[in-house]
């Protein structure tokens, strides 16, 4: 390992500089001693630059940090270095520090730390250059990393590797702090979340574990975003502000944890900024004749897409909430919350369909729920414009599984079977003719080997196609949400 000089810091400063002499400032590092194993009062630095003879940045500083008090913290109230590509803390204190500003490309912050608090920058990151950020480290007793703001430059590109042991999150400014990026990988292979948060407050972690307060997601601005790849554990975004109508892409198959602060997992496409959804969340959704894709894993997922377009949503075993085309405002909630009746729309009426909406469950237990929000179809007829077509919903008199017709919260009673008849064209208008006499009654026909509801509220009519489900006159409504039970 190479040789890097140490400073010791046992009390408070103005200012510390330290400058290496040669020019290999990438190669140098610095090790700052913060304390005595017994220290219990902690120190200030104002500002501390580290840099070579030819003010080139230095590439690693190791930062042991000592106090025998919880929740105590030393603070670097501003940190000079735009060479840094390694930070690492250990010891038994905290480390707080204020703003900094990075040029490199690749940034590691490590908290090797015993502490409570943990390694957090609690005014800003600048990192005009920066395509990715490692997050690491093996404090697990209550520490996280924190990043109060993340500010990025032109990159059209950005990748966050979490390996932390356990809480990982950033905030952010306001404005868009990337305007330019249009693809943005999160990966977590740590035992906790790595999550976008609009406070901190680093006394209150019970914030961010089971049980507790569902810590608000920050609103992040993305308005180029047309790419989010999601990958492994629990993982917390909500994206507000994007721009892009051409269709949006979610990768997210392989991503199966669930976040601790409420246990939601969420991509959100929606018209205007819905916050605290304890999960993954994007704003946006198609234009018309656009297509967006959103896949997600076997974490409880929450969906919402209101474009114009279409949608093709593929979602794993658990349980998970699916609103499409609706002007639904999601009630924030917990795991144990998360039902149609707490997240039923609020909205009259629900927007119209206009795409295709092709909703993909995977195979999962009668006791795990999926709900589904639809909206109603923007045009009546042989071939309507705008419904909803859903794959893998259970219908058994012990399942869970439910359709909300968010256009009509009067839904109600047993669904009505109509006969058949020889054409889809004719099945569609007589059970479209069937509703329009008989309001907030939903009507179920079979074509093709698929069963077809239809509902109106009145002054809107709901086309819901269900590929693989039967639907009887043993599921029943109840203010607008249909329980499937055969």
């Amino acid at each position: 390992m190479p040789f890097f000089p140490t400073l010791f810091i046992n009390s408070s400063v103005p200012a510390v500089k330290y400058k290496a002499f040669d020019n290999h400032g990438a190669s140098d590092g610095v090790n700052l001693i913060l304390g005595t194993p017994t220290n219990a009062t902690p120190i200030t630095i104002g500002s501390l630059t580290l840099s070579d003879l030819s003010n080139n940045g230095i590439g690693t500083l190791n930062v042991i940090a000592y106090d025998t008090v919880p929740f105590a913290h030393h603070t670097i109230t501003t940190l000079n270095d735009l060479g840094l590509t390694s930070l690492t803390v250990s010891g038994t204190g905290d480390l707080a520090i204020g703003a900094f500003t990075d040029n490199v490309k690749t940034l590691t912050l490590t908290d090797n730390s015993t502490s409570t608090y943990g390694l957090s920058f609690t005014s800003s990151i600048t990192a005009p250059n920066l395509t990715t950020l490692n997050l690491a480290g093996s404090d697990s007793a209550a520490g996280s990393i924190y990043i109060g703001s993340l500010v990025l430059g032109t990159q059209t590109a950005f990748t966050i590797n979490n390996s932390f042991a356990s809480l990982s999150y950033i905030g952010c400014n306001t404005g868009s702090p990337a305007p330019y990026l249009t693809t943005l990988t999160l990966n977590n292979t740590g035992t906790g979340s790595l999550g976008f948060y609009n406070a901190y407050t680093p006394y209150q972690h019970n914030l961010l574990t089971p049980g507790g307060t569902p810590a608000n997601l920050v609103a992040v601005e993305l308005p180029a975003l047309s790419t989010l790849n999601l990958n492994g554990g629990a993982i917390g975004i909500n994206v507000i502000g994007d721009q892009v109508t051409t269709g949006i892409t979610v990768n997210g198959g392989t991503a199966n944890g669930d976040t601790p602060d409420g246990g939601i997992r969420g991509i959100l496409f929606a018209t205007a900024a819905i916050g605290d959804i304890a999960g993954d969340a994007v704003t946006g959704g198609a234009a018309l004749n656009y297509t967006d894709k959103i896949t997600l894993g076997n974490g409880t997922n929450l969906v919402q897409d209101n474009g114009l377009g279409n949608v093709n949503i593929t979602l794993g075993s658990g349980s998970n909430t699916v609103v499409v085309n609706t002007a639904s405002t999601i009630v924030q909630g917990t795991a144990s919350q998360t039902t149609a009746a707490s997240i039923v729309s609020t909205a009259t009426p629900a927007s119209a369909e206009s795409g295709h909406d092709n909703i993909t469950f995977a195979a999962h237990t009668l006791a795990t729920a999926d709900t589904v929000f639809v909206g109603y179809a923007q045009t009546a007829g042989t071939s309507p414009a705008g419904f909803a077509v859903i794959t893998g919903l259970n219908s058994s008199s012990t399942g869970s599984d439910a359709i909300v017709f968010a256009a009509d919260p009067l839904a109600t009673g047993a669904v009505n079977q109509l006969p058949a008849f020889g054409g889809f064209g004719i099945s569609l208008a007589f059970a479209e003719t069937a509703a329009s006499l008989h309001h907030h009654q939903i009507e179920a026909f079979a074509y093709g080997g698929n069963t077809w509801l239809v509902e109106n509220s009145g002054t809107h009519t709901t086309i819901v196609e269900l590929i693989g489900t039967t639907v009887t006159h043993n599921s029943s409504a109840a203010a607008g949400v249909l329980a499937l039970h055969g």
